[in-house]
């Protein structure tokens, strides 16, 4: 089975705001959130997110308009009726856009909602897609079974509405309690990098390019993993890179003073992988999260304290919650984000 890239851009641009404020969307709003692994950026649709086998999709529009009436509401959903007319699973079809009028929608208070929220505007956005597809397509007309598809299709997409301002789509991929322990430039600033990163993905063309199937679309370099922006994220929180760190911070040289060169070597790279596992590992982000926060706000109110203090603060004297963080990983933890606060 086929699949066609066809409508994709010919000659993509810089990824706008609302484009990455969909893909953020995704990684930390959207429901199946946790089931995300990989990111396709312009291929199936501006932002398709996919399983760590690629089995399943979730395919967003991305359509900001200020002026969004039904019909072109309506248009807009072109690509996405494309791929629920392929031979994919899409597990999920939303076109995210900015607030439409308040009048075009039943009830303007729900930011996600079916086609029946449109009241009568249904009929209207149904025939802007119908208008849409037979430009697209170059047909005259649409058969008996494409009518009924277009009917099975506007039952299940989903519209959602932009909550607002670029921090507080990063915010959401923080699972801080307290979200105002960074000011908001801080998240601002982080959301203008996910887009650079974003941008990096957008430029190759893959117009008129085929596959098979889903993983082949991985050859195409137009996807992220989601551990590439958890990664970004944690980086600018912590202030150094966690991954790819190689002196010893200062305020940890206490706890290896008196061993040799090479098992210093082994335990640090021995933290470094409970550190990524604690991070990447989705049954202990809770605690990576509660961790990070709890050793930040120490280090704020306090920074003369010695990273094994703060351990013992944060941890409750190596609290067994913590999982890969307890002991020397977390303690190398608290010294690279206290490193970090001191650059």
């Amino acid at each position: 089975m086929t699949y066609k890239f066809k409508f994709t851009e010919q000659n993509a641009g810089r990824a706008s705001d609302f484009e990455t404020k969909t893909l953020l969307y995704l990684l930390g709003i959207d429901q199946d959130r946790s089931e995300i692994s990989i990111v396709f950026i312009d291929c199936f649709n501006d932002i398709t997110g996919a399983d760590l086998s690629c089995e399943s999709l979730w395919d967003f529009q991305s359509k900001n308009v200020s002026k969004l009436n039904p019909r072109k509401t309506g248009e807009s959903l072109f690509t996405l009726f494309w791929n629920f007319s392929s031979k994919f699973e899409f597990r999920k079809y939303a076109l995210f856009i900015p607030q439409p009028k308040q009048s075009y929608l039943n009830n303007s208070t729900s930011l996600e909602f079916g086609i029946e929220n449109f009241g009568d505007n249904k009929d209207t956005i149904r025939e802007g897609l119908v208008l849409e597809h037979l430009r697209r397509t170059k047909a005259k007309n649409l058969s008996a079974e494409e009518h009924k598809q277009i009917d099975l299709f506007l039952k299940e997409v989903v519209f959602i509405i932009d909550r607002g301002e670029k921090y507080d789509y990063v915010m959401n991929l923080v699972s801080f309690k307290d979200k105002n322990l960074k000011p908001k430039k801080f998240y601002s600033d982080i959301f203008d990098e996910i887009r650079v990163v974003q941008n990096n993905k957008k430029f190759r063309s893959i117009h008129n390019l085929a596959i098979n199937k889903i993983p082949e679309a991985l050859s195409f370099d137009k996807h992220l993993h989601v551990r590439e922006i958890t990664s970004l994220v944690v980086t600018r929180l912590v202030g150094v890179d966690l991954f790819k760190r190689q002196a010893i911070p200062l305020d940890f040289l206490p706890e290896v003073h008196d061993l040799d060169h090479n098992d210093v070597k082994d335990l640090i790279q021995k933290c470094k992988e409970k550190i990524s596992r604690a991070v990447f590992n989705k049954n202990s982000k809770e605690n990576f999260w509660g961790f990070l926060e709890s050793a930040i706000s120490k280090l704020l109110t306090d920074p003369e304290l010695s990273c094994r203090k703060v351990y013992d603060i944060v941890t409750i004297n190596g609290d067994k919650r913590f999982s890969y963080l307890t002991g020397l990983s977390g303690v190398y933890l608290i010294s690279l984000i206290k490193e970090g606060f001191e650059q």
